[in-house]
């Protein structure tokens, strides 16, 4: 009997170890392959790019020249057109479609040596100056191809041509050292051009891991594909965390908005842009134009502007749509933000207060700003101090109270102005009425009238000035619960935006609330009392937002249910500065405040509760004080 022998473990192991590498090697060579084939791949593309270019410039019969922008190891391209300051009029952009490989226009080391023309003699020869031809662009790599469909270029060459390679990796600087995987596009005199694998022309010997010439093979381009529209961005930028749920932006009956639609084109082609509304509004036109290439950003650009319809009401809703379309027909479309809603708001405006131009924190001048810090405006002009300013419902008008003394003045008139500044005029002089001058003021809810907290030096009566400061009427509850016997702080009255109700807080943090029209206050229920120092309603009615000794911002839910008031337990929100003067913003979300950078330094702030998330709306070195937001009721709230 005859018996075999088995293989022993240590061939078997062996046997595994060869099988993996040669795997391994397999898998190897697979990836090189691909990569590989996005240098070749490129350097087609390229050499498209310049054969189009030369067969336009013969066809049309004026230059024709592609810019890279700048001159090294590129990504992308543009293509230039015209007899004399010639127009971008594409470009095209390799780092998606081939995101591993690059371009390079520079030198290698060469067993020839570079030459270089300047640009005198290049134009003697070829009769293009492209300096003079094309000014803003002469620090770019330009390659030219006039209507004779010869080439002119402000690159060094070698053997009588330019030169351009293609790879998966670079090495060096001025001078190339190493690449990976190169292909080179020789680019003649005459036009002609020629695709090689390897590194034309160099010395690099074989231990720098460069291969050899390649075969060619060749390369068929995949069929067009639409537009990419890379991004949709709308001016002003909106703030979201002011905009009401599935909303994107916002503008006045009045306003507009403009947006920048950027896209690009596989092909390079140019690019033309659309939008359209699904209800009604108008555009800056009403037709397809076509964008404009932006050579630094690598990308065409269009710009139009959204103006709602003479009939647009308030929290009315447009949706708008962008499409790109190519010269094909291929097109694509996007919009902004989420869904593109646009929603008919009154501009929110901010009223603050700020030693901008007088430098001196006991002179404050009222200035106005839009919710996110732009278009600043100061508004009073007279050197008197200025504190507690108020908007009227309609955003017409603000009160402030004001002193010809510095701080820390005692007795305050009352004033109102425009929000440009206009017709800054006197409502109410308390005069020997009320030796202590006023506390604090607030626009009633129908905007007729103003209501005053006056100091009579041991109580407080609640004053009615009409708007125009022709009538004046004592108004004190005649039912419920009195007035605070302890002086509220300048900004301690307030009105409930649910019911027109005064809230009134006084410094040791008690609470009154007062129905002036049936002259009828009714209790409070509140778990707590904090020394308030500033204090405000959430838009909603449903909070009120308040400050305690200029360092801790709180919160607290507050219900009116027709006879009495009640105040959650207060919730401490994140610490993010001193918090002076909080006002709430469009939303319950979000609070406009002071934030305290040095002891003569307060910013105006946006504060979002959700985001736990603080901007400064003002970046000076201003000191900025009572701040206060336009709220409207009519607009829509989440």
């Amino acid at each position: 009997m005859v018996r075999r022998r088995a293989f022993s473990l240590l061939e078997i192991m062996i046997c595994m170890t060869l099988l993996v590498l040669g795997m391994a090697i397999s898998l190897s060579g697979l990836k090189r392959g691909g990569t590989s084939e996005q240098s070749r791949s490129l350097a087609q593309v390229l050499s498209d790019q310049f054969r189009q270019a030369r067969d336009s410039a013969i066809s049309r019969g004026i230059p024709v020249g592609l810019g890279f922008q700048p001159a090294g190891l590129v990504q992308s391209l543009y293509r230039l057109e015209g007899e004399k300051s010639p127009r971008v009029v594409g470009g095209y952009r390799w780092d998606r479609e081939f995101p591993q490989a690059a371009a390079y226009l520079g030198k290698w080391p060469l067993n020839a040596p570079w030459t270089w023309k300047a640009p005198a003699e290049v134009a003697a020869s070829r009769g293009l100056d492209l300096e003079s031809w094309a000014p803003s662009h002469k620090n770019d790599a330009l390659f030219v191809y006039l209507p004779s469909g010869r080439l002119v270029s402000n690159q060094p060459s070698f053997g009588g041509a330019q030169h351009l390679v293609t790879g998966l990796g670079f090495g060096g600087g001025a001078m190339l050292t190493g690449v990976d995987r190169p292909f080179t596009l020789t680019l003649w005199p005459d036009g002609e051009t020629a695709l090689s694998g390897g590194l034309s022309g160099s010395s690099l010997g074989p231990a720098s891991g460069l291969p050899g010439l390649l075969a060619v093979s060749p390369w068929q381009r995949p069929a067009d594909p639409a537009p990419e529209i890379t991004s949709v961005e709308p001016c002003p930028p909106p703030v979201p965390e002011t905009l009401p749920p599935g909303i994107d932006a916002s503008v006045s009956p009045e306003g507009y908005l403009t947006f920048t639609a950027y896209a690009n084109d596989y092909q390079g082609e140019p690019l033309a842009c659309l939008w359209r509304t699904e209800t009604s509004g108008s555009f800056s036109a009403q037709e397809e134009s076509r964008m404009e290439w932006d050579a630094g950003l690598n990308s065409w650009v269009s710009r139009w502007t959204f103006t709602p319809p003479p009939s647009a009401n308030v929290n009315d809703v447009y949706t708008l749509h962008c499409r790109v379309s190519d010269p094909g027909g291929q097109a694509a479309e996007s919009t902004f933000g989420v869904a593109g809603r646009v929603l008919v708001t009154r501009r929110q405006k901010v009223a603050y207060l700020s030693d901008q131009l007088t430098g001196d924190i006991e002179r404050l001048h009222l200035y106005t700003c839009n919710t996110d810090g732009t278009e600043r405006r100061q508004v009073t002009k007279q050197a008197r101090l200025v504190i507690a300013p108020k908007w009227s419902m309609d955003g017409s008008r603000i009160i402030y109270l004001t002193s010809n003394a510095a701080w820390p003045a005692e007795y305050f008139r009352l004033r109102s102005v425009n929000p440009d500044g206009s017709d800054d005029r006197l409502l109410y002089d308390p005069g020997l009425t009320y030796p202590r001058g006023l506390v604090s003021a607030v626009y009633s809810f129908d905007g007729r009238r103003v209501l005053v907290l006056a100091n009579r030096g041991s109580s407080f009566d609640l004053v009615s000035v009409a708007e125009d400061g022709s009538e004046v009427q004592v108004i004190n509850p005649t039912s419920g619960p009195p007035l605070p016997a302890v002086k509220p702080n300048y900004n301690g009255l307030q009105m409930d935006p649910k019911t027109g109700n005064l809230l009134i807080c006084d410094e040791n943090g008690t609470y009154s609330y007062v129905d002036a029209d049936a002259r009828t206050s009714f209790p409070v229920t509140q778990p707590q009392k904090f020394p308030v120092v500033e204090h405000c309603f959430s838009p909603d009615g449903q909070w009120i937002y308040f400050s305690v000794e200029l360092t801790k911002m709180y919160r607290a839910s507050f219900q009116f249910d027709g006879g009495q008031v009640t105040i959650g337990t207060a919730e401490e929100l994140p610490a993010f500065g001193i918090a002076q003067t909080p006002s709430a913003g469009l939303v319950s979300d979000t609070i406009f405040y002071q934030r305290q950078v040095s002891p003569t330094v307060r910013r105006l702030a946006r504060y979002s509760i959700s985001q736990n998330k603080a901007v400064d709306l003002t970046d000076n070195n201003y000191f900025e004080d009572d701040c206060c937001v336009t709220n409207f009721p009519d607009t829509v709230l989440p």
